[in-house]
C-alpha cells in the first residue's frame, strides 16, 4: 500500500514538472489559440442573434448588473449570457454578496471587456476597481465600456504580477480572479503573503491545469474559509427576453461553451476579517 501511494505521489510531482516545461507551455499555447479562433466564429453567430432576438441589444436584462449598457462584443467569452444577464449563473449570489460587501477595492484579474469589472464599479461607486488583462484589445474594450455607463472608479491595466498584487492586496479588498490556469503561478500564498488579507472569487481551470481546485483548496484552507460551486450546463433560472424565442434558440443564448470538466468556482474570505 505504502510504494502505491508513493507512485501516485511520484505520477503527481512529475505531471507538475511536466507543466513547467516548454514543450507543455506549447501545447497549452495553441489549445488557447484555437480556442480563440472558435470565439471569433461564435461572436460572428452571436451578432445575428443579438440583432434578431435583442433588437440590437445594449442592455444587461437580468441578473446583478441588470440595466448597465454592454457593447456588441465580447472578449474571450460568449456575449449573449452576458447581454441576457445569465452569464456564470452559479455565483450570481456571491456576485451579489460582494455588491452588499462595501469592500474599498476590488482586483478584477482577467478582467476581458469588463462585465464584472464595470459592473462592480457602476453597482459600488465607491470601490475602487483595478482591473487587469494582459490582452491589449480586452482592456480597449473595457474602456469602452465603463464610458459607455459613465464609471469613472474602474482603473485598467495590463499584467498583474506577483508583486502587484501583494502590493494591493489589503484588508477589505476581493481578489476576483479568472486568468485561464494562471492562477496557478500567481495565486501563491508564499510569494504573494499578503493574500492572506483578501477574499477571493476564483474560477479554477481543471481543464488547463489538473487538479487546480485541490491545489487551491490546500493553498489556502489554514487562511480562509472556502465555498466552492460548480458549473452546470443548463440555467435553472427565469430570464425575461424581449420576445418569445424557440427552446433551441434559448439554449444557444445561454450557451457559455465551456468544456469539461465542469467549471468550479471558489469563494475564499479570510479568516481575521470574519
Amino acid at each position: 500500500m505504502k510504494r502505491f501511494f508513493m507512485q501516485f505521489r511520484l505520477y503527481k510531482y512529475l505531471r507538475e514538472k511536466y507543466h513547467l516545461t516548454p514543450f507543455y507551455r506549447k501545447k497549452l499555447k495553441k489549445k488557447l489559440a484555437i480556442r480563440k479562433a472558435r470565439l471569433h466564429e461564435r461572436a460572428v453567430k452571436e451578432l445575428k442573434i443579438l440583432d434578431e432576438v435583442f433588437a440590437g441589444g445594449g442592455v444587461v436584462l437580468n441578473g446583478p448588473f441588470k440595466g448597465m449598457k454592454y457593447i456588441h462584443k465580447s472578449s474571450g467569452s460568449a456575449l449573449l449570457p452576458k447581454v441576457l444577464g445569465s452569464y456564470e449563473e452559479p455565483i450570481q449570489g456571491w456576485v451579489s454578496e460582494v455588491l452588499s460587501s462595501g469592500y474599498e477595492s476590488i482586483l478584477d484579474i482577467g478582467c476581458a471587456e469588463g462585465y464584472y469589472a464595470v459592473g462592480f464599479g457602476l453597482r459600488m461607486p465607491k470601490t475602487k476597481v483595478i482591473a487587469y488583462d494582459i490582452d491589449k484589445q480586452a482592456r480597449k474594450n473595457c474602456r469602452e465600456l465603463a464610458h459607455l455607463n459613465n464609471v469613472d472608479n474602474v482603473e485598467i491595466k495590463s499584467e498583474c504580477t506577483q508583486a502587484e498584487l501583494n502590493i494591493k492586496s489589503k484588508k477589505n479588498s476581493l481578489v476576483f480572479c479568472d486568468i485561464e490556469g494562471y492562477e496557478d503561478v500567481l495565486l501563491d500564498p508564499v510569494k504573494v503573503p499578503n493574500l492572506k488579507n483578501v477574499d477571493l472569487i476564483i474560477e479554477s481551470h481543471d481543464c488547463f491545469v489538473p487538479d487546480m481546485t485541490e491545489k487551491l483548496i490546500k493553498r489556502f484552507s489554514s487562511t480562509h474559509t472556502i465555498r466552492i460551486n460548480v458549473d452546470y450546463p443548463f440555467r435553472v433560472r427565469g430570464y425575461v427576453l424581449p420576445q418569445k424565442v424557440s427552446e433551441e434558440n434559448f439554449r444557444v443564448i445561454i450557451d457559455e461553451h465551456r468544456g469539461d470538466p465542469l467549471m468550479k468556482f471558489l469563494f475564499m474570505k479570510a479568516k481575521g476579517t470574519l
